[in-house]
């Protein structure tokens, strides 16, 4: 866009609308029951034959699923799919995938939900949906333009900004994004020049909306199938309902960023895009522009200086998100992670931050060359030419910063589940496997229709005694091949777990699959580590560690056993001093770069 196509004018901030507004109509008789009539064609005669015609191609998309369903009970078994699958199930499984792709966006979300639900669906189900990714097509610039123009009341485009890139950064099933430059003459001192703007798909909510009422449809009636009650589909797919409708208001989206950056202010190694709420409608958000280099090409390259410490700062924020804060960032994978790199801190930086945070005092700034940064985005295309810098950087003392990005998604405990999870916690900590199974039946949506809860438990019970025959060597331990099996005896004994488990179950197997690549040997226990003195810390700091009532932290909503909590502080601390006192005394100096808590 020609920066001198329009005259700047001053920029006034729209004030967001109400999140249930009242639509207002002309007080004329005449027009009001034009208004109130074509309400009624809409919604009482357009929207069904739409939701019918809608129906009719799903139908048409989705029955060769059914109708070759048998061949999944043909062929011989695969000895490289989890469970040695028979080669028909797989070739069934990949139709599913095909179908669930055709079906547009909703369907494709549907997938991916599906893909985290192991303790549902077959765990190589699960893989190959897993690696569904959205192909929407991105809509017409100029209905960005029009949405825009709208959500910055009426200005356009030229106005505003001085350029607007008209190819998306990227497309995905509910939005795309934007990047774009607001002139500086119309823009208020405290907002950035350059900023990402992400606009939802025209249509989109309509559609999604019928969809997930011929979903429900679909759940009610394979419900009534025997055998299928226990999955309880009808609940899922209000979860999975809630889910999209969260992704459908960008304001919410904008909130949740605003409150990681709230929980993560004090941390120099995470970063979180700031949001403009101010700025932000339904349809229109617009955040902080971030450059960086791609999580994927640290996963896709021959090894890099930062890979070890990457790998340790991911986990480490997951573990401060759950166990600090008790919110979540849901959609963690490679495609929403990249990576900065910035200059050593001042001296002390740790320390001011640290008395910073007992305060409750304005953070420390940072320094951040953003030359550095911008050298590296340019080179994130040629490997060797970024393997160089990379180790330019190293060399002068440079350390990696994660950037969290997409924050539509979260996860929360409420009071019941922090209460289950601590509890389970609890007796996974002790090394008391078949209490915790017993909880997890227990505990579960519908335990009068779990199959074998003594076999399941005592199942539990043997994962968790391995685990502890590991405890010297917790390099060794993979957590999610221990999920894994968890899951697999979830679905076996139709032990159905709360959807917020699942999801955090999900969230920890993905980022140690982001560690283990990066770094084969990383140690959890060092990992986990810095978070459990910092809960320590603040406990130690409110007078908490005393007996063993449970209690929530100040300021915080997680419920952490004082008595449970310092009993696994004390052994993880004596494991860790045994290890490396056996030499393993690699890497300690992470913890000490990346993690100010400590």
């Amino acid at each position: 866009m020609d920066s001198a196509s329009a005259a700047p004018l001053p920029l006034q901030i729209p004030v967001p609308s109400p999140e249930h507004s009242v639509p207002t109509y002309p007080k004329h008789f005449i027009v009001r029951v034009l208004h109130a009539l074509r309400r009624f064609l809409e919604t009482r005669i357009l929207e069904p034959i739409l939701t019918l015609t809608r129906a009719i191609h799903l139908i048409i998309l989705l029955s060769p699923i059914l109708f070759l369903s048998p061949i999944a009970l043909s062929g011989s078994r695969d000895r490289n799919a989890y469970g040695q699958e028979r080669s028909g199930t797989l070739w069934w499984y990949d139709i599913i995938v095909g179908q669930m792709q055709r079906a547009g966006p909703t369907f494709i979300k549907l997938a991916q939900w599906a893909a985290t639900r192991t303790d549902l669906f077959p765990i190589e189900l699960c893989r190959r949906l897993s690696r569904l990714h959205s192909r929407a097509q991105a809509h017409p610039f100029h209905e960005t333009r029009a949405l825009v123009e709208a959500a910055f009341g009426g200005k356009t485009l030229e106005e505003l900004f001085s350029s607007f890139d008209p190819e998306p950064l990227g497309v995905g099933a509910i939005a795309q994004v934007y990047k774009a430059t607001f002139r500086k003459e119309s823009l208020p001192h405290t907002l950035p020049c350059t900023v990402a703007i992400k606009v939802l798909h025209p249509g989109a909510e309509e559609q999604v909306q019928r969809d997930l009422r011929l979903m429900s449809i679909l759940a009610h009636g394979i419900s009534l199938i025997p055998g299928c009650s226990w999955l309880a589909l009808p609940d899922e797919v209000d979860v999975f309902g809630e889910m999209m409708r969260a992704q459908l208001d960008l304001r919410i989206e904008a909130e949740h960023l605003q409150r990681f950056k709230e929980g993560f202010k004090y941390r120099y190694e995470i970063h979180f895009p700031k949001s403009f709420s101010g700025l932000t409608e339904s349809n229109v958000l617009v955040e902080e522009y971030v450059e960086g280099i791609p999580m994927r090409k640290f996963l896709e390259s021959s090894g890099t200086s930062y890979d070890r410490a990457i790998s340790g700062i991911g986990l480490d924020a997951f573990l401060h998100m759950l166990i600090i804060d008790n919110f979540v960032h849901a959609d963690l994978h490679p495609g929403n992670i990249i990576v900065q790199l910035v200059p050593p801190p001042p001296p002390l930086i740790y320390l001011r931050r640290r008395f910073a945070s007992y305060f409750n005092l304005a953070p420390p700034t940072t320094p951040m060359d953003r030359e550095a940064v911008h050298r590296l985005s340019d080179l994130k295309d040629d490997d060797a030419a970024l393997q160089e810098e990379l180790n330019r950087l190293w060399r002068k003392g440079y350390l990696p910063q994660l950037v969290f990005l997409d924050a539509g998604l979260v996860t929360e405990l409420d009071e019941k589940n922090r209460r289950n999870f601590l509890d389970l916690f609890q007796a996974v900590a002790e090394f008391d496997g078949y209490r915790a199974g017993t909880l997890m039946v227990e505990r579960c949506q519908s335990p009068e229709l779990a199959i074998e809860p003594e076999e399941f438990a005592r199942g539990v019970q043997g994962l968790v005694e391995r685990v502890r025959d590991q405890t010297m060597s917790l390099s060794q331990v993979h957590i999610a091949d221990i999920l894994t099996v968890i899951m697999h005896l979830v679905r076996e004994h139709h032990v159905r777990l709360a959807g917020d488990f699942v999801n955090v179950f999900v969230s920890i197997l993905i980022l140690e699959g982001i560690g283990r690549r990066l770094n084969p040997d990383l140690d959890l226990l060092k990992v986990a580590l810095p978070i459990l003195r910092d809960v320590g810390r603040v406990r130690a700091e409110q007078g908490l560690l005393e007996g063993a009532k449970d209690r929530v932290l100040p300021g915080r909503e997680v419920l952490w056993g004082a008595g449970l909590f310092l009993r696994l502080w004390v052994w993880m601390e004596t494991v860790q001093w045994v290890s490396v006192q056996w030499g393993g005394r690699e890497e300690l100096r992470i913890s000490d770069l990346f993690v100010p808590d400590v």
